[in-house]
């Protein structure tokens, strides 16, 4: 599979298309090197948890993920975190809290943190997470500093909209895969106050 991504983020990268995954974030440095160098430009890590549950659940240490969080931003690659919050695994809101803090501490407060709305299938079949639990998880978020914290898998208006945290304007409205911009300027900033997005507004077949 790596050999695969490497030749298809060449081949993508030629065009002048951007290179994005969706990963759980355990693989080696030496893997992830190996991407970044062929045209990986953004990756959706996958925190699934908090110790011992993450162990205990997938077999694994959350370390080397936290770790390889770390080494992308450091490279310059977009970063964004999700959380599936599942009812008995990961819906304590002290791991949450925790896992909050971290981002906070290592990543900053600018950082994209999606908690999402975990629904029962094949297996696994405990009750979807409620909505009050992924509202408190949000909330408790924002009001220790992180300022992009949005709600996935639920399809309710509102929850995925980019507001400016310096104004309060409405930045980007989302409706499931479609983004609407409603006061940012061609610069990336908001109309109204000037907060910085830093959107990345290039045609995928502009210059970079």
């Amino acid at each position: 599979m790596l050999e695969l991504n490497l030749e298809a983020f060449r081949l993508v990268r030629e065009k002048g298309m951007y290179n994005t995954i969706v990963t759980n974030g355990y693989m080696t440095t030496e893997a992830l090197d190996l991407m970044i160098d062929a045209g990986l430009d953004a990756a959706n890590v996958d925190v699934k948890g908090c110790e011992p549950e993450v162990r205990r659940i997938c077999g694994i240490s959350l370390q080397p993920v936290l770790d390889n969080i770390l080494h992308m931003i450091e490279r310059g690659i977009h970063v964004e975190l999700t959380t599936l919050v599942v009812p008995g695994l990961s819906d304590d809101m002290e791991c949450l809290m925790k896992l909050a803090k971290w981002i906070l501490e290592e990543t900053g407060a600018k950082i994209t943190w999606h908690v999402n709305k975990y629904y029962p299938a094949y297996k696994y079949t405990e009750p979807a997470t409620s909505i009050q639990v992924l509202t408190k998880a949000r909330t408790m978020a924002m009001e220790m500093g992180l300022e992009f914290v949005y709600i996935g898998n639920v399809g309710t208006k509102g929850f995925e909209d980019t507001v400016y945290p310096k104004c309060g304007a409405l930045c980007y409205e989302q409706s499931r895969l479609k983004s609407k911009n409603i006061t940012t300027n061609d610069e990336g900033k908001c109309s109204n106050c000037g907060y910085n997005l830093h959107i990345h507004f290039r045609e995928p077949n502009d210059e970079a």
